[in-house]
């Protein structure tokens, strides 16, 4: 279901970019993931932190490509996705 103007802010359990991608594909507009984040600046620094984004980013990547989507926006609350996710 869409409110026009509500954006939706996924949170809370999102510890690895595939989650962060299904979150995504359900309909939010952010997703929160602060504990691998803050566990890996303590192990890692800034370098940690830059990679865990980049691995994120190539596990969205990744999940466009396996589902034929050419984009976010197509990605983003596509019913015939979340079907798939669900079964």
């Amino acid at each position: 279901m869409k409110i026009k103007g509500v954006k939706v802010i996924a949170s809370g359990g999102i510890d690895t970019g595939l989650k962060f991608s299904k979150a995504i594909a359900l309909g939010a507009s952010l997703g929160g993931a602060a504990a691998p984040f803050l566990r890996v600046w303590r192990e890692n620094d800034v370098e940690g932190i830059q990679e865990l984004i980049s691995i994120f980013k190539e596990a969205l990547r990744l999940s466009l490509f396996c589902t034929g989507t050419k984009n976010i926006s197509s990605f983003k609350g596509n019913t015939s996705i979340i079907e798939r996710i669900g079964n």
